[in-house]
């Protein structure tokens, strides 16, 4: 795929054990499977595969777990992986199968040693904390999952009145090796870059949310702004995902125009887009909305060059069942808003009954919704797919829930 260079980069430069030629664009997660498979991307999707196995034994647990239905967890672990663009990843140079992996581990995890009960051993959180931190390589986005365990947690302590020393431990744990990582690449980027950032290409993405209104950058912008605007345009304005990503077309003349470095022009990209979203906060927010409802849907989900398929009547069997599934998806997502929505109901209503497991999983959904749409435009349902096997689990549960109550 167009984003698996630079992670088969860093996992050479993860296998030198040398970071002084670190770019600071991809975190080192994904790329520590092509480091261990000594390059051989043959034997990384191996490695995938034997993780999506895992990934659906863990998944079939923990919905067990959260049921106690082996039958109900058994179908829909099936239902789960029977979506195409569930398999197609793991054949995939990307980060969305090992993305998957850690997060259905890390739920899995919660669930089996009941961490939110804050009753377990301290090793418990120490694993979880552990990874977390690998789940933030993977993908630095996911830093919220953490931060927003840790407040979770910690504001059921003082509503239910849990405030031990031993519990603040226990929470304070649990972040604190995610921050130290998010520390430890700032730092390396800030070393070989100049900037502290979890990864340099944030200026990029901000740009693709501030490119459709670039040409209201000042006119000491106008070398960038004028290459942007030219690249945009140049694309129908019917392919919007397209025009947003214009940025990165864009990048070989930018550099060239500017003289400046990769790490330089990201953050000059970072900055001019800030400036414009503080003066023009309506765009942006209308840009963050457009992302938030694309979460929800299913373009950009299916990351497939048509032409790399050999077989035509394999290609076509997978568009067909693609094109029946990618509705289905947009259905089992407005049935967990549905669901989620009914669930904040209640919780308002009665905050010490209603602060479990279902309540932490809907805020980090809508968490990841959220940090996505601020950070980045574009087929942003591509970054729902790590939350599927949740998001099916809760609707599964509250359908289930109606089926008994009848």
């Amino acid at each position: 795929m167009p984003d698996s260079e630079k992670y088969i980069l860093l996992g050479e430069i993860i296998s030198e054990l040398n970071f002084e030629n670190y770019s600071g664009g991809r975190t080192p997660g994904f790329s520590f499977l092509i480091a261990i498979s000594n390059q051989n991307l043959n034997i990384t999707i191996a490695i995938q595969i034997i993780l999506g196995i895992l990934g659906s034994l863990l998944f079939y647990d923990f919905v067990k777990l959260r049921l106690t239905s082996k039958i109900v967890a058994f179908w829909n672990t099936l239902f789960i992986n029977g979506f195409v663009h569930f398999i197609l990843y793991e054949f995939a140079i990307l980060t969305e199968s090992l993305t998957i992996f850690l997060m259905t581990l890390a739920f899995w995890y919660l669930e089996k040693f009941k961490l939110l009960t804050l009753r377990a051993s301290l090793k418990h959180y120490f694993v979880l904390s552990l990874i977390l931190s690998w789940l933030f390589f993977t993908r630095p986005v996911y830093l919220f999952i953490p931060i927003g365990l840790f407040i979770f947690v910690l504001s059921k302590c003082i509503i239910l009145k849990q405030n031990t020393g031993l519990n603040f431990i226990k929470i304070f744990i649990i972040a604190i090796i995610p921050l130290a990582s998010f520390y430890c690449i700032g730092s390396i980027n800030k070393r070989n870059s100049g900037y502290f950032t979890s990864t340099t290409y944030s200026g990029l993405y901000l740009s693709q949310i501030a490119t459709s209104f670039i040409e209201k950058a000042p006119d000491e912008d106008k070398i960038i702004r004028d290459i942007i605007i030219k690249h945009r345009d140049s694309i129908k304005p019917s392919n919007s995902d397209n025009r947003a990503m214009s940025v990165w077309f864009a990048q070989e003349e930018l550099k060239e125009s500017t003289k400046l470095s990769e790490q330089d022009l990201n953050y000059e990209l970072g900055r001019i887009s800030k400036n414009l979203f503080l003066k023009y906060p309506h765009l942006y927010l209308s840009r963050v909305f457009k992302s938030l409802i694309s979460f929800w849907g299913y373009k950009g989900s299916l990351m497939l060059d048509h032409n790399t398929f050999n077989n035509i009547y394999f290609k076509y069997l997978i568009l067909i069942i693609w094109k029946i599934q990618r509705y289905l998806l947009v259905v089992i997502h407005i049935l967990f808003l549905f669901f989620s929505f009914k669930k904040l109901k209640w919780f308002f209503k009665d905050k010490p009954n209603n602060y479990d497991f279902d309540l932490f999983l809907i805020c980090i959904v809508y968490s990841g919704a959220i940090s996505q749409a601020l950070l980045v435009y574009g087929p942003n349902s591509r970054f729902a797919f790590p939350f599927l096997p949740l998001i099916a689990y809760f609707v599964l549960s509250n359908l289930r829930s109606l089926e008994i109550k009848k």
